[in-house]
């Protein structure tokens, strides 16, 4: 097929594959992938333009995630403990297995070592779907694969291709953080910003890659040195659409890999048979290290998948004649295969808890766990569920009026700030239906949903109807789509954000028509019908009511 057609063509493909995987709804990256395999299947090969566009997606996704990072977030026990005892029990079971199967004992170490991570790239996707990623099982998912790929890299380097001496030469880079933070100060927004965020992700990436590390840890730490900045945020949503554009060439090129034979495809089938294993082993260690049974299931789910750090291990141990090289083929289709069947269960595992949770919940240790809730709201009368701006606008609001409002977020580092700025906020996960009948509602007059995403929305307005909450609950959305779903799922009024503040600017226009209006007016939405008494939903203010 003409190499035109993979430099055009691509995302044709690209396209039909992921509108006809949201047709059957299912995530489009499994799309991606199934449209790799056929392409595969029917003798087409890959492709230096699909390569380097993934390769670039893969940057910035690990760059987004790296702008989220925080150092004491690894050093956490249930990391370096889950982690490290994952690492050791699955490498030792499956070394076992390679040497049934008559691979060498050096060789079966080594697979087992590469197959012991998972993909970081996936895990970030899936989570990121969800607005996970700051979450705490997020942060526990993604410090475990950060670890992992130490170990990996490592292993690496024993297969004989060790780091070049220059790699020392990345640890000063620590100190041009200051500098980066200047730079962000100064790019300001639109285009300038974006281009900032791309060199920043692509430098780490060639540099690491260019002393024998790994060029996606170069990229996650490019992101590492601005996490926690004041425009972090800026610079995550800056990157996020070019991110988007280009990652599907990577999981595209992930299917590519070509088919194994008969043999092979017998190793692909028992490999994809072992995530079984592998997403029990880190649920069960997750249980050991004194986390709550959804919180484990919640982090493993990302976490079942097979990293293409295997490929390189396995590479590594071909050159060395350690493996046959047919291994290369089968692992290469397991990691994609493994990617395919994941995507689908990780994306939905909120949804899929409450149908594991009477059987997991056995085998969570009595005791109070690690990520505990909050026991009771105390005599909060208003609950405010999302302490983002939206969020903490409406807290304020409730405060300045004397209403004992209570504030509920899952972002650890968010819940930190709001705590040493006064405010009383509690940790706890808004789409958990054991969160709210635990809580206890009774002196709760009303809830202000101020969440990211329509799903967690919805799933947070039925998780308080369900534990028979009967006040009135307030949601923000920015979908006009999902307003009706919202109201359907016991929402009392349904904010569309955007609209709201068109209306209230155009309010304010009318009501000042014939007055001398200043020069510079600062519009607080809604301040001319502020009430003194609690806020109730109003159909004057509200576009769509229950």
């Amino acid at each position: 097929m003409p190499e035109l057609f993979f430099e055009i063509g691509w995302i044709i493909v690209a396209f039909a594959a992921g509108l006809g995987a949201r047709a059957l709804r299912l995530p489009p990256l499994v799309g991606y992938l199934a449209a790799g395999m056929a392409l595969a299947a029917v003798g087409v090969e890959g492709s230096a333009v699909i390569d380097r566009i993934g390769d670039l997606g893969v940057a910035l996704v690990l760059f987004i995630v790296g702008l989220d990072l925080r150092l004491r977030n690894l050093l956490e026990m249930e990391v370096i403990g889950v982690s490290s005892l994952h690492i050791v029990l699955w490498t030792a079971l499956v070394t076992g297995v390679g040497v049934a199967i008559g691979l060498p004992l050096v060789g079966a170490l080594a697979v087992a070592a590469g197959l012991s991570a998972s993909s970081l790239v996936l895990a970030a996707k899936s989570l990121e779907a969800q607005n996970d990623l700051r979450s705490y099982h997020g942060r526990v998912a993604i410090g475990i694969i950060l670890v992992q790929t130490v170990v990996a890299t490592t292993a690496i380097a024993a297969m004989g291709e060790p780091p070049s001496p220059w790699a020392l030469a990345v640890l000063p880079l620590v100190a041009l953080r200051p500098v980066l933070k200047r730079l962000l100060d100064a790019v300001g927004r639109g285009e300038m910003l974006l281009l900032f965020g791309l060199a920043l992700a692509t430098s780490g990436s060639l540099l690491f890659g260019a002393v024998g590390l790994s060029s996606e840890l170069g990229a996650l730490v490019a992101g590492a040195l601005l996490a926690g900045t004041d425009r972090t945020g800026d610079l995550s949503e800056a990157v996020s659409g070019l991110k988007d554009a280009f990652l599907p060439a990577f999981f595209l090129s992930v299917g590519l890999v070509g088919l194994p034979d008969a043999s092979g495809l017998i190793v692909v089938l028992g490999l994809l048979g072992l995530l079984v294993v592998k997403g029990a082993l880190y649920t069960g260690l997750f249980a050991a290290f004194r986390l709550r049974a959804r919180t484990a299931f919640l982090a493993s789910m990302p976490l079942t998948t097979y990293s293409g750090l295997s490929l390189i291990v396995a590479s590594a141990a071909v050159a060395e004649n350690l493996l046959p090289e047919a291994t290369l083929t089968a692992l290469a289709l397991a990691t994609a295969a493994s990617y395919l069947v994941n995507a689908p269960f990780a994306r939905r595992a909120p949804d899929l808890w409450p149908r594991v949770a009477p059987w997991l919940e056995t085998w969570q240790r009595s005791g109070r766990p690690r990520d505990a809730r909050p026991e009771t709201l105390g005599r909060a009368r208003f609950v405010v569920v999302g302490m983002g701006r939206v969020g903490t606008a409406a807290y304020d609001y409730f405060a300045d009026r004397m209403q004992c409002p209570a504030g509920v977020d899952e972002d650890p580092g968010r819940l930190a700030e709001h705590r040493s700025n006064g405010r009383r906020v509690l940790y706890g996960d808004a789409r958990d239906a054991t969160l709210w009948s635990d809580l206890g509602l009774d002196t709760v007059e009303a809830v202000v949903l101020a969440l990211p995403d329509r799903e967690s929305t919805l799933a947070a307005v039925r998780a308080l109807r369900e534990a028979g909450f009967e006040g009135p609950v307030s949601a923000l959305t920015t979908d006009p789509d999902g307003r009706a779903a919202l109201i359907d799922a016991g929402a009392s009024a349904v904010y569309l954000s955007g609209e709201q503040v068109g209306h209230a600017l155009a309010r304010h226009g009318l009501r000042r028509r014939q007055r001398t209006v200043p020069a510079a007016v600062t519009l607080d939405v809604g301040a001319e019908n502020r009430p003194s008494a609690p806020l109730r939903p109003s159909r004057e203010a509200t576009p769509m009511e229950a």
